[in-house]
């Protein structure tokens, strides 16, 4: 039966980053830091907007390796548009996000290469529209150093202009992430994530001919568009391709929008409730869409 090859449930990414016109530029007053310093603008602004703040009050820590940790709260609160954020949220978000795998210690540092695989799921997964730039990307001297894991999370880099490299021709793959590599990086990457969808995912199986679908909604408030699903790990006992259905939720105007999914074969009718999920959201007057219930 249906029901014996899908578990069905919901998860939810709240992902409205925050307005880059929130990163004002703070004043910050840190003693390891100096006002020529190539870093210098990316951390007064991610620490004004308690993005990335410093190790203390007199001290950020430029040089200082960003553990796995910090780096992945750093992207939470931009995503979010908080300033709290307690390790367990963040934890489960970025592996729900593949920004981090699964069992990962977040108390080691971060190398450059994991960082832009980090960044290519954080992208891709909560629908961050980066801008297309003219960069080509190019071999490193140091091209062969880079894993084939992380080869196209590196040119997804270049072309976003995120991570281009030293002026020296090398990526340096396995060198360590500073805090003020991260506090730049996380400066560009602000702008392109202003009023990120609602992103949710659903459980199916591919295989059997079932998929999920949205039922008619008051497209004045919402639009929501299916982003496909992409294959999760099988679990014992369970035949077929297992998948996640997403859809991405954007807000149109202030309001609020009843949405309902169902999991069917095409012409279908559904005949249980464990086959219908069924959503209210929020839309505010920024556009930011907020799940409400589920």
């Amino acid at each position: 039966m249906k029901k014996s090859l899908v578990r069905i449930f919901a998860t939810a990414a709240v992902l409205p980053c925050l307005m880059s016109s929130a990163l004002a530029a703070g004043n910050a007053s840190y003693t390891d830091i100096s006002a020529d310093a190539w870093y210098y603008e990316a951390v007064q602004e991610l620490s004004a907007a308690q993005i990335l703040p410093g190790i203390s009050v007199d001290l950020y820590g430029p040089g200082t390796l960003i553990s796995k940790q910090d780096f992945a709260t750093a992207l939470w609160k931009l995503a979010n548009g908080s300033t709290e954020a307690d390790a367990e949220t963040v934890s489960g978000w970025a592996v729900s996000l593949g920004i981090l795998p699964e069992g990962s210690d977040l108390s080691q540092s971060i190398s450059r290469q994991e960082v832009a695989q980090a960044l290519q799921s954080f992208i891709l997964n909560a629908v961050v529209n980066m801008p297309a730039t003219l960069n080509i990307p190019r071999e490193f001297e140091d091209q062969a150093q880079i894993s084939a894991a992380a080869v196209s999370a590196v040119q997804l880099m270049q072309n976003t202009s995120l991570m281009n490299g030293f002026p020296d021709g090398t990526f340096r793959p396995a060198n360590m992430l500073t805090r003020a590599e991260a506090a730049t990086i996380l400066q560009k990457l602000a702008p392109s994530c202003e009023n990120l969808p609602l992103v949710i995912s659903l459980p199916g199986n591919v295989s059997t001919g079932y998929s999920w679908s949205v039922a008619a909604y008051d497209e004045s408030i919402v639009r929501v568009d299916a982003l496909g699903y992409e294959e999760s790990q099988s679990e014992e006992g369970l035949v077929g391709t297992l998948s996640n259905f997403r859809f991405a939720i954007y807000g149109m105007k202030e309001g609020r929008a009843v949405l309902d999914f169902f999991y069917t074969r095409a012409g279908e009718d559904v005949k249980d409730a464990a086959d219908e999920m069924h959503m209210t959201v929020a839309v505010d007057a920024e556009g930011k869409v907020v799940q409400l219930t589920r």
